[in-house]
């Protein structure tokens, strides 16, 4: 039943009396109900037809009205054990239609916590629970509580969502007594779960703060859907439902008219009243058909003494904020008439994100004052507090300017910083216009051609040199994305001589200069990249008014240079600096602050700080999800980061993988399989597998890995010259070396379309190479690229001590297998040296002292090498899992050094412990496999064991090639008796 559209039910002052009513009435069965609305009537005959209305209406429904009305049934019953798969741990408190309650459910390996709602015992509570289950199951957001499950229990329906660790909306706010700035940026939040809603029809019909809770990480997520409508575009007749709660209830809502989604945009205007305002708009004691102005918001927040009159932002009251652009925005949203409204909640949404940025709103026909005074608020860093006042007099009169000659330069500088912002937006149009087929001869235009045909329209800017530059390094980093480091270099250095000129805005040559420091960096030039980085940090700190996010932007750069030249100490330094002094500015709820805490992790890590790396780490994915929410794009990014930390210690592996794998899923998620970040995603992902020696499970996700990298437009080179370089090693564990050398070649091929010759970056697969061309055979080719790369590493960047060891171990182990040990031995005494500040769980550490302890034995020292090599076991038994192949490159070297000194029963433990570990990942035939067997033999003929010995010689020669060095050493050990 419902009244006639545009006939209100009953005036707003009247709830409480219409409640008390139900209150009654509900108590009451049927007859004395009816005799109870009778004598009401006799007084009071309005307030009876609200009544009788709104009962009719529940009982056609069987909904319920929230926490004055919805509880009528009594909520005094005792909590379940259990409902369904969940047992039930506390009450969290009441939902549309039922009680809600803390649950928890466990698997063998989950443990999962829920808000589950156990639905009141009405007659059709099934059918309720399955519409809501099928509205939350259609809403995927992150700032909506995801639905887990729902079923019956003793005939009453549950469902269970996402349980928000967390606190009501107002609560956080008041307890982090955030400013209004960062209360708007949280109601955006909401906006965005409401506007995700309306796009699937989906129309809340009862948002208020106790609806919105906010976690720990700062996120906001949406509540209770429980009377949530779900719109037919079709059906213009559908009407109201009486269920709301009135405080924040749509004059369409009070009338009885048809629920649109501009009934949420008018709860949101209430909301947003609310958070910068601090209490409630009493909007019943007023009329519903009466606009709000600004001047009216402004006067009420000003005579209510719950106000908060500390809510500030930059210096400004809340009424004076209410008087401006703020209080626009929500008068617009409280519009009586939905189709006054703002259209959509996307609407709403833009213009608090125009607020937030100092800029014009889409309601207003600004004149020159406001356009202007929103331009210079926006564009702080170019224009100084003088041009500000300056601009100010300008809006006001003309004359002023002209009487006041010191200011008129300023005021120039102002009015030509527009002009350039105005240019820059004809650029851009014209940009755009050129990705269409028609401008293009008909065919659909690339990334690269669009950058292309840009360069060009740029040349329009001659006269404008300061424009000119700015758009220049514009399209040097979108170059640099498309790994075309050439036109990259091109436009920088266009633009690098245009902002020589003294003339030059000190903001531009700062902007210029940065985009200069990422293309060098590309380069591995990061002392150049350093210099310009700090050079663009001091300009930009000498602009009046640069923002806080701008220096942290610019700390990034600097922090990456510093960590490409390879001094974590300085890195460090650096980073604990930057990162106190960035989030003390911005909060760690920052993406430039999140990254500068991932950067500073990672940093810890390489200097053996591995719990305060993971708490940095961790704050840095934190930081990332308050910006963006849990499934975040840049999420991903954090939690691939957080993986390579975690990653340092061999008890971490199990997380990094599980980090990994969420990455994996969000990419997935937000970007599909086939993009180059998801595929960046599962390449580490199947790193964690393969350092937990996995090598057999990984291979063939490798080799569908690479091919999905190789479709045209997927990767740049750089990430195919990774994921080949992935993919040589898995092929040198089981034994392919053919392909491991093709697939390593493959990805210097790629590596140097991508940076260059002798870059950097290439040094790890440069040392794979030379790996694998030895156990090919090939010593000379082995030894030319060593050396290569051991050249490159002290030319370009000898700071960084741990990739030259690891290329000294390389080229040591060479050189012992082809007998030249005293060459070998001052090699790998000094790779096996590395420095205090590398941790315990350094990989690279066992094996340097594996094959120095084989060199030393080799060189007649046994006692010394059997010392070094139960070194590389202790250090191999901190940085692998217990499983791990790799440890038996340790335990190996320790056999040997047994075996020499008569050790044959303790060497025989430790060889078949090898060949254990050898076997889940390598062939018969792999050399580490067949130096294991020989050795073996040698200890069971040295305990007599003859004919075991005399079996494995036996399974073992014929699979010795005689034309490999290798082997040609092994079959010498055979022959030893």
């Amino acid at each position: 039943m419902s009244t006639p559209a545009g006939e209100p039910l009953f005036a707003p002052e009247r709830w409480r009396e219409v409640r008390d009513l139900l209150a009654r009435l509900e108590a009451l069965d049927a007859p004395e109900r009816d005799r109870e609305i009778e004598r009401v009537a006799a007084v009071d005959d309005a307030l009876a037809r609200a009544a009788r209305t709104l009962l009719d209406g529940a009982a056609a429904s069987t909904e319920r009205l929230p926490e004055g009305f919805d509880r009528l049934f009594g909520t005094d019953e005792q909590m379940p054990a259990a409902v369904g798969p969940f047992r039930l741990l506390s009450r969290l408190g009441e939902g549309g239609m039922g009680t809600v309650y803390l649950a928890e459910r466990s698997g063998a390996d989950f443990t999962q916590r829920v808000a589950l709602k156990l639905l009141d015992r009405v007659a059709s509570a099934p059918r309720l629970a399955a519409r809501e289950r099928r509205i939350l199951a259609a809403l995927a957001h992150p700032n909506i509580t995801a639905f887990v499950d729902a079923g019956t229990d003793g005939g009453r329906a549950w469902l269970a969502m996402e349980y928000v660790d967390g606190e009501p909306l107002l609560d956080f706010c008041a307890r982090h007594a955030l400013d209004v700035r960062a209360r708007v940026a949280l109601l955006d939040q909401v906006c965005a779960a409401v506007a995700h809603a309306h796009a699937q029809l989906v129309v809340h019909r009862d948002l208020k703060p106790s609806n919105v809770y906010v976690s720990h990480a700062g996120v906001a997520k949406l509540l209770d859907f429980g009377i949530a409508q779900v719109l037919d575009p079709s059906d213009e007749k559908t009407p109201a439902t009486r269920v709301f709660t009135p405080e924040y209830a749509a004059p369409e809502q009070l009338r009885g008219d048809r629920v649109t989604t501009a009934t949420d945009v008018y709860a949101l205007g209430l909301l947003l009243y609310e958070l910068v305002v601090g209490c409630r708009l009493p909007t019943a004691a007023r009329e519903r058909t009466t606009d709000w102005t600004t001047a009216e918001l402004a006067r009420q927040a000003n005579a209510d003494t719950r106000a908060a009159p500390a809510a500030r932002d930059g210096g400004k009251t809340v009424a004076r904020l209410l008087r401006g652009d703020l209080g626009r925005i929500i008068a617009h949203a409280l519009e009586p008439s939905p189709e006054r409204r703002y259209g959509s909640v996307a609407l709403l949404r833009e213009d608090l994100a125009r607020w937030l940025e100092h800029r014009p709103l889409t309601l207003a026909r600004p004149g020159l004052a406001y356009t202007v005074g929103r331009f210079v608020r926006r564009n702080r860093l170019a224009v100084s507090t003088a041009a500000v006042a300056l601009l100010a007099l300008l809006a006001l009169t003309a004359v002023a300017l002209w009487q006041a000659r010191a200011r008129a330069d300023e005021a120039e500088r102002a009015l030509a910083q527009a002009r350039r912002a105005e240019a820059m937006q004809q650029f851009l149009s014209d940009v755009i216009r050129q990705a269409s087929p028609d401008e293009n001869g008909g065919a659909p235009i690339t990334p690269h051609q669009l950058l292309e045909k840009g360069e060009h329209l740029a040349d329009g800017f001659a006269g404008q040199p300061d424009l000119q530059a700015e758009v220049l390094a514009q399209l040097g980093e979108l170059y640099l994305s498309l790994s075309d480091t050439d036109s990259a270099g091109r436009a920088l250095q266009r633009a690098r001589a245009l902002v020589a000129a003294p003339s030059m805005p000190g903001s531009v040559r700062a902007r210029v200069l940065l985009a200069l420091t990422q293309w060098e960096a590309v380069l591995a030039q990061f002392d150049d990249a350093l210099a310009h980085a700090r050079e663009s940090l001091a300009l930009y700190r000498s602009e009046p008014g640069t923002e806080a996010k701008t220096i942290a932007e610019v700390d990034i750069s600097i922090a990456q240079a510093l960590d490409g030249k390879g001094d974590a100490a300085e890195t460090e330094k650096f980073l604990r600096e930057a990162v106190a002094r960035d989030s003390a500015a911005l909060g760690d709820h920052d993406d430039s602050v999140a990254e500068l805490w991932l950067l500073f992790g990672y940093t810890l890590a390489t200097r053996g700080e591995l719990d305060e790396a993971e708490r940095a780490s961790r704050k840095g994915v934190e930081g990332y999800r308050a910006v963006y929410g849990d499934d975040g794009f840049e999420v991903a990014h954090a939690l691939n980061e957080l993986a390579l930390v975690l990653a340092w210690r061999k008890e971490g592996l199990a997380a990094a993988e599980d980090a990994l794998r969420d990455a994996v899923r969000i990419f997935r998620k937000l970007v599909g399989e086939n993009h180059q970040k998801t595929i960046s995603a599962e390449r580490n992902l199947l790193t964690m597998v393969e350092r937990r020696g996995r090598y057999v499970d990984a291979l063939p996700q490798r080799e569908a890995l690479v091919a999905r990298a190789e479709r045209p437009g997927i990767s740049t080179p750089r990430e195919l010259a990774t994921q080949y370089q992935a993919l040589a090693l898995d092929y040198a564990q089981v034994g392919r070396f053919a392909d491991a050398e093709t697939a390593l070649r493959r990805s210097l091929v790629l590596g140097e379309q991508a940076q260059g010759a002798r870059n950097l970056a290439d040094q790890g697969a440069r040392n794979d190479l030379g790996d694998v061309l030895v156990l090919l055979g090939r010593d000379d080719d082995a030894e030319r690229v060593l050396r290569e790369a051991i050249a490159i590493q002290q030319e370009q960047q000898p700071d960084d001590v741990a990739r030259l060891k690891r290329l000294q171990a390389s080229l040591g182990e060479l050189l012992r297998i082809e007998g030249r040990t005293g060459e070998a031995l001052p090699l790998l005494v000094d790779a096996a040296a590395l420095p205090p500040s590398a941790p315990d769980t350094d990989v690279a550490r066992p094996l340097a002292l594996a094959r120095l302890a084989e060199a030393q034995l080799v060189g007649g020292d046994a006692t010394t090498a059997e010392a070094t090599a139960r070194r590389a076991v202790d250090y191999a038994q901190k940085a692998y899992p217990a499983d791990h192949p790799k440890i038996a490159f340790a335990a190996y070297a320790l056999a040997r050094a047994d075996l020499a000194l008569g050790k044959s029963r303790e060497a025989e433990a430790l060889l078949r412990k090898t060949l254990e570990l050898r076997a889940a990942v390598h062939p018969p035939t792999h050399p580490r496999m067949l130096e294991a067997n020989v050795a073996l033999a040698q200890a069971l003929e040295a305990q007599g064991k003859v004919d075991e010995a005399r079996a494995i010689r036996d399974g073992v020669t014929p699979l010795l090639d005689s034309a490999l060095p290798y082997s040609r050493e092994l079959r010498a050990r055979l022959a030893q008796r």
